[in-house]
């Protein structure tokens, strides 16, 4: 799913909210990407939904990116969230596809493939002599018993 946020009121101001003063910043030729397909828990075995805590985090994270003093409140998060320029835009043709701004971690580029590929061949040698050895094990139970195979 992917959820659009537009809001054409980007200048600088202040609301009163309740009880609370929040003082806007203007947020003109920025966008704010977020990414929640890490998020969220599995209920009925094919569907994923988020939280309370899950809606919290995010909501709080929208309201520090459109705060004045977001630069101590708000920070780039990879893989979750990116606050993008106009300029950023302009260098990926436009293009609103969250991914394209949200820096994501690549965990398979710390691994030495030879060294995986060599752990697992041991791994699975392994396991084949203790099938082996299983066999073997049960053929003897069997002609012990009489029942020769």
């Amino acid at each position: 799913v992917t959820l659009w946020i537009l809001n054409k009121n980007k200048n600088g101001h202040t609301r009163d909210i309740g009880d609370v003063s929040r003082d806007y910043r203007s947020r003109k030729d920025e966008i704010l990407f977020m990414d929640l397909r890490r998020w969220g828990s599995e209920y009925e075995k094919k569907y994923i939904e988020l939280t309370e805590d899950d809606i919290k985090e995010v909501a709080l994270n929208f309201h520090n990116w459109q705060q004045a003093d977001y630069e101590t409140t708000y920070k780039d998060v990879p893989e979750f969230c990116k606050s993008a320029s106009f300029e950023d835009l302009e260098a990926n043709d436009f293009s609103l596809v969250p991914s394209k701004y949200i820096e994501f971690v690549d965990k398979d580029s710390g691994i030495d493939f030879d060294t995986e590929m060599k752990r697992i061949q041991q791994d699975f040698k392994t396991l084949l002599q203790e099938e082996k050895d299983s066999q073997a094990q049960l053929i003897n139970t069997f002609k012990t018993l009489g029942y020769e195979l």
